[in-house]
């Protein structure tokens, strides 16, 4: 746009420095008997240029080949679509581009299909077991803060607005490098609660916006306490990195409330016992990135050994494997999740 004001100002400066001649005499712009004649001019050639300017232009926001640009930085969902599903320019509707609910839409029904495609001899999902529990209504994001063992711990939750959802909610924890935000930004929160499962990510305590101190009293009491604020009968915990000094010490309570575990890598795996692999009775999917041969090997090894878990090797991925492959991390998640709550309805 700039280029186009920049050409039609040097066409007026031209015009009305130049010389022409009338009726053999040579006349000047600039002389001061022939100002009015030269504004003339002048306007006349601005009138011009901007309708020229106006019809050459492609209309609104559009690039020349009609797809829409995104204004500013794209927000999270836009990333998300953008990098990991690459939803936009193919096959999508130009005016859908822009619309966050269609985006998200269209991400549900990817999603599903995946599934449909992927889905393996333990656990046979069919369509209709998938979207019979799945949100009908928005999905609800809200923030808070939780007052928990005295600390202001900060919450991010995702609910079926409308909808009282029967499948278990879903604790997103994080690693030392992250915070509630890795869930957000790659919209692995919104697609859990679409499915059906209502979630909450928790900053852990000295992490993110939350307050006080990395240590607490008792890791297991922490969590107790942030489910018993919520009400929550049933949920899974989903772990990552540093969270396993949080999440291991409490898979290994028993508490029926835990009705699944999924470990990306988590820490603290060597306080698993032998006695702990013939006990803990709830599901975990191991998740683990093909490039994470350290921390990811020593926890896929100490899982291994429980007597409910699964294995799931994320391609192209290293330990942050839910940000290196998004879109696998969650499909193999959400088919866990669809698999273990029709268990336990």
């Amino acid at each position: 746009m700039f280029n186009y004001f920049f050409s039609v100002i040097i066409w007026i400066i031209y015009k009305t420095h130049m010389e022409y001649r009338i009726g053999g005499a040579k006349y000047s712009c600039l002389m001061g008997k022939q100002t009015k004649f030269c504004l003339q001019i002048a306007l006349l050639v601005l009138i011009v240029t901007l309708v020229f300017v106006y019809f050459k232009l492609p209309s609104g926001d559009s690039l020349p080949d009609g797809r829409l640009e995104p204004s500013g930085e794209p927000d999270a969902l836009d990333k998300y679509l953008n990098q990991q599903f690459q939803f936009l320019g193919v096959g999508g509707k130009q005016k859908n581009a822009l619309d966050p609910k269609v985006k998200e839409l269209e991400q549900y029904q990817q999603l599903v299909l995946s599934i449909l495609h992927n889905s393996d001899a333990n656990c046979r999902l069919t369509e209709f077991m998938i979207r019979n529990g799945s949100c009908k209504a928005g999905i609800n994001e809200t923030t808070s803060y939780s007052d928990i063992l005295g600390t202001q711990v900060y919450t991010v939750m995702t609910t079926c607005a409308g909808e009282h959802m029967k499948r278990p909610w879903v604790l997103f924890l994080h690693g030392m490098a992250y915070t509630t935000r890795v869930w957000v930004e790659t919209n692995i929160m919104r697609m859990t609660a679409s499915f059906g499962f209502n979630s909450i990510a928790i900053d852990l305590p000295g992490f993110g916006n939350s307050k006080g101190s990395k240590k607490v009293s008792s890791e297991v009491e922490f969590i107790n306490d942030l489910i018993d604020s919520l009400k929550i009968t049933k949920f899974v915990i989903v772990s990552p990195s540093m969270s396993g000094r949080y999440s291991i010490p409490y898979l290994k309570t028993l508490n029926p409330k835990l009705v699944g575990f999924v470990a990306a890598a988590p820490t603290s795996t060597e306080l698993l016992t032998g006695t702990d692999a013939t006990t803990i009775e709830t599901p975990v999917l191991i998740m683990k990135g093909e490039r994470d041969n350290q921390l990811g090997k020593v926890s896929l090894d100490n899982l291994a050994r429980l007597k409910h878990s699964t294995t799931f090797i994320v391609p192209d991925a290293g330990h942050p494997s839910y940000v290196d492959n998004t879109p696998v991390f969650t499909r193999e998640m959400i088919k866990f999740l669809l698999c273990m709550s029709s268990e336990t309805q």
